[in-house]
């Protein structure tokens, strides 16, 4: 007789230590039901003080190269600078496909993970 079972454990802990919270309002909620937001020490702050710079972006300078080029003002820079370089490491890009894999399959949508790939 043959038995097959699911391993327990995956090969990292990095999923378990994560401690991601899908919904901050919950815990908010919560506290307003138990009544922590009514008393003396509530979940509120007495004061606070904010101190803002802005400074404009007019240049900037792509990883390797020596001039600095102009900001671009029709696109984000954002993207120009995440499609400068070689990207993420191997193992960051692996992780990320992974569980987008895992993602797409526990909401049935599995069919869709070829158009990503």
């Amino acid at each position: 007789m043959s038995r097959y079972e699911t391993p327990t454990r995956g090969p990292g802990i990095d999923e378990g230590l994560a401690a991601r919270v899908h919904d901050p309002l919950w815990f908010v909620a919560r506290q307003w039901q138990l009544g922590e937001l009514r008393h003396e020490n509530t979940g509120s702050p007495a004061w606070v003080d904010v101190t803002v710079e802005a400074h404009l972006l007019d240049q900037w300078r792509p990883r390797g190269a020596g001039t600095w080029l102009p900001a671009p003002r029709d696109v984000p820079l954002e993207r120009l600078v995440e499609e400068h370089g070689d990207g993420a490491p191997p193992r960051l890009r692996l992780a990320g496909g992974v569980r987008l894999r895992r993602l797409l399959t526990t909401r049935g949508a599995a069919a869709d993970l070829a158009a990503f790939v």
